[in-house]
């Protein structure tokens, strides 16, 4: 069975660390990125790089009603999310 993970700002730091160990674990993965496209699409190399599947969204996530609908979009082109990303308190 394929795990599947969200990680909200996978792009760079620590997200696409994140991003990038649970590849290396056997998960797909779906990514957000603000600005850094470039980067994301690095991120999207790794996990690639580990025969994981990726999905990268644009997202300005402090918008009204855009975590909503990237997180619905991720876990229908995932097929479901096994671990999703949680808030840092």
């Amino acid at each position: 069975m394929i795990k599947k993970a969200f990680v909200t700002g996978g792009s760079r730091g620590i997200g696409a660390g994140i991003a990038e160990v649970l590849a290396e674990s056997g998960y797909d993965i779906a990514i957000t990125y603000n600005t850094e496209q470039t980067s994301a699409e690095k991120v999207a190399e790794a996990v690639r790089a580990n025969g994981r599947r990726i999905f990268i969204y644009q997202a300005s996530l402090e918008l009204p009603g855009v975590a909503e609908k990237v997180t619905s979009a991720a876990a229908s082109d995932l097929g479901g999310i096994d671990l999703p990303s949680l808030p840092v308190r």
